[in-house]
């Protein structure tokens, strides 16, 4: 008779690891599927502006609406910290201190440039 290698211990505890995570995969899975589903508002419909005959008020709140809404920017420019919150920045100063930066290499020469 011929004896018949040993059974590797080790390829048996990788089955058991690889069925216990499929099963775990298909509990997690069945789990999310029960839970409710959220939809989405779409996508945001695209839109063409001319600029150039806008008059200041209307471009202030062309660029109020893409803050807070197209743009997602308040995502990051909130009080969380992330980034600077703009709604709170006195932009002028701001805009001051940047055109006074020697680095800065744009063309205004004050705020309303």
């Amino acid at each position: 008779m011929t004896a018949r290698p040993p059974r590797h211990r080790g390829s048996r505890v990788l089955a058991k690891a690889l069925v216990f995570s499929l099963a775990l995969t298909l509990v997690f899975t069945l789990t999310a599927n029960f839970l409710p589903q959220v939809q989405g508002e779409g996508a945001p419909e695209e839109s063409a502006v001319d600029t150039g005959n806008m008059t200041t008020e209307e471009l202030v709140a062309l660029g109020r609406s893409l803050f807070t809404g197209k743009g997602t920017c308040t995502l990051c420019h909130n009080d969380r910290g992330r980034a600077p919150d703009i709604a709170k920045l006195d932009l002028a100063e701001e805009a001051k201190r940047a055109i006074a930066d020697p680095r800065y290499q744009g063309h205004a020469g004050d705020l309303e440039e």
